[in-house]
């Protein structure tokens, strides 16, 4: 088990379990390129908890480019970690292994979600569900919820107030507190700095609030 002791970031007040905190610092560190903080934060994971590990560093590729997300794997597998087999599913069940994830993520708003994205670009689309929710995101060794979490990390740190509104929405939707987003969002300080972890609060303030009169 992880203690309170693993990673000065952590935030100690039973609101998010400090296994969650690791991933997101994990995937948050490796959106910010910050290879050293990478280092600490896969330090500080337990055991049990690499493969989880593994998938919100992959996944960040979607979310912060293929290169920081081959940097953060250079120094996991420095760090001695030899987990390395594919878990994709075949090729075939991406798209409606996408189509239920981002549907259960987005719920409401899933249809709006790909028109938007459709009329942006019909490739995009496809992407979109094939590539992001069908063959990345859906794939087992880290939950739905981890996952989320995770993003919420990653997009925090990038003024990307749209997106990191959807996903905050999409955390809830797969199982995720409030108070576990806020979590999350407290740790932006750390991974980000503080300027930016302010604009993401107000993100965060302006959701909770609307979300309350609705």
């Amino acid at each position: 088990m992880a203690s309170s002791e693993a990673h000065p970031w952590l935030i100690c007040d039973n609101r998010l379990e400090i296994r969650d905190q690791l991933l997101a610092i994990l995937a948050g560190t490796t959106a910010t390129g910050d290879l050293s903080e990478v280092r600490r934060a896969w330090q500080a994971l337990p055991d049990d908890l690499h493969e989880a590990g593994l998938e919100v560093v992959l996944q960040t590729h979607l979310f912060a480019g293929y290169p920081r997300t081959i940097n953060a794997l250079g120094v996991i597998r420095s760090e001695g970690c030899s987990l390395n087999t594919s878990s994709d599913a075949p090729p075939e069940q991406w798209r409606s292994d996408g189509e239920s994830l981002c549907a259960e993520i987005y719920a409401g708003s899933y249809e709006p979600l790909r028109k938007r994205v459709a009329s942006l670009h019909v490739d995009l689309d496809s992407w979109m569900l094939e590539v992001g929710y069908g063959r990345v995101l859906s794939r087992p060794g880290a939950s739905p919820r981890q996952r989320e979490l995770a993003v919420l990390a990653v997009l925090g740190g990038q003024d990307v107030a749209p997106q990191l509104t959807s996903h905050l929405r999409g955390a809830l939707h797969v199982g995720a507190t409030i108070d576990e987003c806020a979590v999350v969002v407290e740790l932006l300080e750390f991974i980000w700095g503080a300027a930016v972890q302010e604009k993401a609060g107000h993100v965060f303030d302006v959701f909770c609030e609307k979300r309350s009169k609705s």
